[in-house]
């Protein structure tokens, strides 16, 4: 959606009706995928709070973590002309681990937070440009926010 922006019409009317939509649920709008100035013009000017993309910066691998969750999942949503981003799964309490690349998307990943630490490489562009999309998911048991309250 973001490449089509400021251009394409359709794109430009999701991001219209998105945008309002996000704010009368009482969320932010943070706009990803941005990578030109015309982008980033067009989504500020149309009430997004903040932005991210490489027209900000490369993305940060977070290092061997935990999430503090229960579950994490961990699904390849799209990986185009880049090498590196190698998925890193290691006992916390001890030597062993996998390491392997994700390729084919829907590959999911399903991980018990508290038995493992996992990390992601780097990844870099074989051309002008390149990506590696996932969507992570965390699950915990009980409340986010504390006892008795609920987040969005």
């Amino acid at each position: 959606m973001m490449a089509g922006l400021p251009d394409n019409e359709q794109d430009e009317e999701l991001c219209r009706t998105m945008i309002p939509m996000a704010y009368s649920l009482g969320c932010g709008v943070i706009a990803e995928g941005v990578e030109t100035e015309a982008q980033a013009s067009w989504l500020l000017t149309s009430g997004c709070d903040e932005l991210q993309g490489f027209l900000l910066g490369r993305p940060t691998p977070e290092g061997a973590h935990r999430d503090g969750v229960d579950l994490v999942m961990v699904c390849l949503v799209e990986r185009m002309s880049v090498k590196g981003g190698e998925s890193r799964v290691f006992e916390a309490n001890g030597p062993s681990g996998q390491r392997f690349t994700m390729s084919q998307p829907w590959t999911t990943l399903l991980l018990d937070d508290a038995r493992v630490i996992h990390e992601t490489t780097p990844i870099q562009p074989l051309q002008d440009f390149g990506w590696r999309d996932t969507l992570v998911l965390t699950f915990r048991a009980g409340s986010f926010q504390g006892d008795g309250e609920v987040g969005i």
